[in-house]
C-alpha cells in the first residue's frame, strides 16, 4: 500500500516522500519540506503507514511552530501522538510528547513542559536517541530556573545517551546546551569550546538551523569578551540563516544580539531598531523568554539615555515574564535593576 501511495506523486513509497521532506527540512527549504509532509499526511489519511503518518504530522508541526503558528503546531503534534499510540509506536509517541513539551516550554508553561517531558521519558524506555533528547530538554527547564547543578546533570546524561546512539546531531545539541549553562555562569572559555564543537557537529550533520543557533551563541560569547567585529559578523550570519529557514523565534534572538552589539558601539538608533524588532517578533511568536531578554536589553539602552520611565516599563514587563517562567536568576537581576532605577528617580 505504501508503494502505491507514493507512486501517485512519482515516489517509490510514502517513506521516500517523507525522506524527501526531511532532506528539504535539513537543507533549509521549509516550504518544500512542508509540501512533502502535508502530502504524506494526505496520502495516509485512510490509516495506512501509521508510523510514517505520525512522523510527518510531528515534523510538520515543528515547522509551523518555527513559523510562529502555535495552534496549528499543537494540533498537528497531538494528532501525531494519537496516531503513534494507536499504532503502539512508543518511540514516535515519545517524540510527539517531547515536541509538545517543547512548545509549552517556549510559551513559558514550565509546569506543562515538565509533565510532558516526564511522559516522553516514560515512553522512551531505554532508547538512547530519545533519552538524549528528553534529558537535554529537562536540562533546559532546570537551566531556566537557575538550578545549575541539576541542569548540568541532565545535559551530561543527554550527551552520554547521544554518544551511545552515535547521533552526531544529538551530540551537537548536547554541546550547545552545555555551552549555554557555562555562558549563563559567565564561564566564557568553556562556553566557547562547547559552542565550537556544536557548530562543527551541526555542519557535519547537515543541519544549518542548528548550526545557525551555535553561530549566534558563539557571537554572544564574542560580545561578552569585547570582540565586537566577530560578534557582529556571527550575529548577522545567524540572522541570515534563520531568515532562510523561517525560524522567527530565533530571528528575534539574533535581532536582540545585534541590538546589544550596536549598543556597545554607541550606535543608539540601530541598537533601538534591532531591540524593538526582537521584542515585537518574540511577542508575536509566543516566545516569552526571548521577549523578556529583549525587554531587559532595551531597558538598559533607555536607562543609559536617560529615558527612565520607558526603561522602568520594560523592566516591569521583563519581571512579569520571568515570574511566569520561574526564571529565578533572571528575576533576581531584574528586581535589583528595578530597585536601583526607582531609587535613582526618587533621588532625582
Amino acid at each position: 500500500m505504501g508503494n502505491q501511495l507514493g507512486q501517485t506523486l512519482g515516489y517509490g513509497s510514502v517513506e521516500d516522500l517523507l525522506r524527501e521532506g526531511i532532506g528539504h527540512d535539513l537543507g533549509c527549504r521549509p516550504a518544500e519540506a512542508m509540501e512533502c509532509y502535508a502530502a504524506v499526511i494526505d496520502l495516509t489519511a485512510g490509516g495506512e503507514e501509521p508510523r510514517v503518518r505520525a512522523e510527518a504530522l510531528r515534523r510538520l508541526a515543528v515547522l509551523h511552530h518555527l513559523r510562529a503558528e502555535p495552534e496549528i503546531a499543537r494540533d498537528l503534534c497531538r494528532r501525531s501522538r494519537e496516531v503513534a499510540v494507536e499504532a503502539d509506536a512508543d518511540d514516535l509517541a515519545a517524540d510527539a510528547s517531547n515536541a509538545l513539551a517543547g512548545f509549552a516550554l517556549e510559551r513559558g508553561d514550565l509546569v506543562e513542559a515538565e509533565l510532558r517531558y516526564g511522559d516522553a521519558l516514560q515512553l522512551a524506555g531505554g532508547n538512547p536517541f530519545l533519552v538524549g533528547k528528553i534529558e537535554q530538554n529537562l536540562g533546559i527547564v532546570a537551566n531556566i530556573r537557575g538550578e545549575w547543578t541539576l541542569a548540568l546533570e541532565h545535559y551530561c546524561r543527554s550527551l552520554t545517551a547521544y554518544e551511545t546512539a552515535s547521533d552526531e546531531r544529538g551530540c551537537a545539541l548536547a554541546h550547545h546546551n552545555l555551552g549555554m549553562i557555562h555562558a549563563d555562569q559567565k564561564q566564557w572559555a568553556e562556553a566557547d569550546r562547547h559552542y565550537q564543537i556544536s557548530q562543527a557537529l551541526a555542519v557535519a550533520a547537515g543541519d544549518r538551523h542548528l548550526g545557525g543557533i551555535a553561530t549566534m551563541n558563539l557571537a554572544e560569547v564574542h560580545l561578552a569578551e569585547g570582540e565586537l567585529n566577530r560578534a557582529q559578523t556571527g550575529a548577522e550570519e545567524a540572522l541570515e540563516i534563520f531568515t532562510q529557514v523561517e525560524a522567527r523565534r530565533h530571528k528575534a534572538g539574533a535581532h536582540r544580539l545585534l541590538g546589544m552589539i550596536f549598543r556597545e558601539r554607541s550606535q543608539i538608533a540601530l541598537a533601538e531598531s534591532h531591540l524593538r524588532s526582537a521584542l515585537e517578533m518574540a511577542a508575536n511568536s509566543c516566545a516569552p523568554l526571548i521577549q523578556a531578554d529583549a525587554a531587559r536589553e532595551l531597558a538598559t539602552l533607555y536607562q543609559t539615555g536617560g529615558r527612565t520611565v520607558e526603561a522602568l516599563d520594560l523592566l516591569l514587563l521583563a519581571h512579569e515574564l520571568y515570574v511566569q517562567l520561574r526564571a529565578q536568576a533572571d528575576l533576581a537581576d531584574i528586581e535589583e535593576r528595578i530597585e536601583t532605577l526607582c531609587k535613582g528617580r526618587i533621588h532625582a
